[in-house]
């Protein structure tokens, strides 16, 4: 499953959150993990902090439960565990949509894939 979730699009992972098969947590490891195996072909990374990554998304998982939280980010990924997203552009809000709503996917669509 691992080299699958480094390949998985934003409405993938989200089924996949929502249905707790796996966490943020297990796609950053299998991102890590793919980074790490491409390293030396590619030498594309300059700084990687798996550690600190890790640790600020268990801190989320670990206060989200029953409470809301504003994430601001330009990447899909990390908007795939959101149950409600606003897109802004230029300092105005051009878009909102809650998780299984057609426009969910729409915005996740139009956000930096990683």
């Amino acid at each position: 499953m691992t080299e699958r979730l480094t390949w998985a699009t934003a409405s993938e992972l989200s089924r996949l959150y929502s249905r707790k098969e796996v966490s943020p947590v297990d796609v950053l490891d299998a991102a890590l993990a793919r980074a790490e195996r491409l390293q030396p072909h590619l030498n594309f990374l300059v700084l990687l902090d798996a550690e600190t990554a890790r640790a600020v998304l268990r801190e989320i998982a670990a206060n989200a439960v029953g409470r809301s939280f504003v994430i601001a980010t330009h990447i899909r990924r990390e908007a795939a565990i959101a149950d409600r997203l606003v897109m802004l552009e230029h300092g105005r809000i051009t878009a909102t949509a809650r998780r299984g709503e057609p426009e969910f996917d729409a915005i996740l669509g139009r956000l930096r894939p990683d």
